[in-house]
């Protein structure tokens, strides 16, 4: 392998940026990475050496959506799968399932790269929300600490972020 592929490839591992980090709404410890982030690092670090295809999407009608997508940097490639379960989202539009799964292909093919695991992992590691860095509370708009938002989730009728000292009495029973 070239040796500028190697350092294209360890430059790929690094930290992308801080705001490339979100985490879901209804699960406030989960943190992931847009495809849309992955996408500008890795045409950031390897620039014409990037491309990326899907290689192929099947439909069982009634029971699941396959995509397989494959990203390259030079010769280097790694393929990723996204899936759907049509049977749990009758609601959701046939092409927006198509999308979710491409979606998650890209990322589990760029995820092979080991990219954004500096990111991802400090969380796993240090077992801190997310959240906790992303999150004010709403009397005083100072961020809330790990701490502040372990003692939320323990009580989940109080919807809006305060600090522990901050809810008011009625709230915190």
């Amino acid at each position: 392998m070239d040796r500028s592929i190697d350092l294209i490839l360890d430059e790929l591992k690094k930290s992308l940026p801080f705001e490339a980090v979100s985490y879901h709404e209804n699960n406030q410890t989960k943190a992931f990475i847009k495809n849309d982030w992955y996408e500008w690092w890795a045409s950031t670090v390897a620039g014409s050496l990037y491309k990326s295809e899907v290689r192929s999407v099947t439909i069982e009608p009634g029971q699941y959506i396959v995509v397989i997508c494959r990203v390259w940097i030079g010769e280097v490639y790694h393929d990723g799968r996204g899936f759907e379960d049509l049977t749990k989202k009758s609601n959701t539009s046939l092409s927006t399932l198509v999308d979710l799964a491409e979606a998650e292909a890209f990322r589990a093919a760029f995820d092979k790269f080991q990219m954004g695991w500096h990111n991802l992992g400090k969380y796993q590691k240090l077992n801190i929300p997310l959240a906790a860095s992303h999150r004010n509370c709403i009397k005083c708009q100072s961020a809330l600490t790990t701490e502040d938002v372990n003692y939320l989730r323990e009580r989940p009728h109080i919807k809006n972020d305060y600090h522990r000292h901050c809810i008011p009495s009625h709230l915190d029973r």
